[in-house]
């Protein structure tokens, strides 16, 4: 990712926030002026499943200003600061979290994923369940045009054996609902 697009969102991040803890301002303000720190800067999501993971909020709490490293959880900001400057030449995981961010074109232009915390092993239930029902409802589709098709073609072994599997898909859906 380029250093450029990195620099970027945090001078449009720092412009645009209030943060809680001064000391994360200071911090962001100092990667600014670190080119091998910022090199190995990757901005994700969860960050704090990664090792080496920073996250900064814009709100309140005991992690607003925070760093995991193997298993500790640092919220000292000197220690935070120690520990990225002794390592700037490893690579570090950075979460901003702030609202409307899935909306912030400089944010989503530098998000990478987060290889301590796949996506896909923590799908969202909610759009699990919406696209279980879409797939039911393409399989009740096919089935139709098929049972429509062995209708006009006046094939009633076919008709039988997809009218079934029709009902058992529809009994199928009702259990889930």
């Amino acid at each position: 990712m380029e250093q450029a697009l990195k620099v970027a969102l945090i001078e449009s991040f720092l412009a645009q926030q209030q943060l809680p803890v001064r000391e994360a301002e200071w911090f962001l303000r100092y990667l600014l002026g670190q080119p091998q720190a910022l090199s190995n800067l990757h901005v994700v999501e969860h960050a704090l499943a990664a090792d080496r993971g920073i996250l900064i909020q814009t709100t309140a709490g005991d992690t607003a200003f925070a760093m995991k490293r193997a298993d500790l959880l640092l919220t000292i900001p000197d220690q935070i600061f120690h520990e990225v400057n002794a390592h700037q030449d490893q690579a570090y995981f950075l979460e901003l979290d702030f609202p409307q961010r899935q909306l912030d074109l400089d944010y989503l232009t530098v998000l990478e994923d987060n290889p301590y915390y796949r996506w896909a092993d923590h799908p969202d239930p909610e759009v699990s369940e919406r696209l279980a029902t879409y797939w039911t409802m393409r399989q009740q589709q096919a089935l139709i045009a098929a049972i429509d098709q062995a209708l006009a073609q006046d094939d009633q072994i076919s008709f039988q054996r997809l009218s079934q599997q029709y009902q058992e898909l529809k009994k199928q859906r009702q259990a889930k609902h």
